[in-house]
């Protein structure tokens, strides 16, 4: 089992409470802190996409810019890696393809399930 870390308070946890959540989801620090990801190399738009129900891809959920569309265009014509032009990542959905994170050496049993 693993919990989401609340992170828009600074030190909204006490030291006892990430202890107890510690005993839970041993890997939770990893989810207690935000990512630089400006200009950073991420798997987003290459080999990992948001798609919405109407099957325009994009980057990440973050990511505004249309890359095509999953139902009309070609996948492998999309994909492309880039940069992260956002300052910050601050969903494990999101930094878990930062590449030189390399959280798939923690979570190497399932990334997406974040289970190590």
């Amino acid at each position: 089992m693993w919990k989401n870390a609340y992170k828009d308070v600074k030190n909204y946890y006490s030291k006892e409470d990430i202890k107890e959540i510690e005993a839970i989801d041993p890997l939770y620090h990893i989810n207690m802190k935000n990512y630089n990801s400006r200009d950073v190399e991420c798997e987003a738009g290459d080999t990992v996409f948001w798609v919405e129900g109407n099957g325009l891809i994009h980057r990440c959920y973050r990511d505004n810019v249309i890359l095509g569309n999953l139902y009309k265009d070609d996948l492998n014509d999309i994909r492309k890696a880039s940069a992260c032009k956002n300052n910050i990542c601050t969903c494990f959905m999101g930094y878990i393809n930062i590449k030189n994170l390399n959280l798939e050496n923690h979570y190497n049993k399932s990334l997406l399930g974040r289970m190590p």
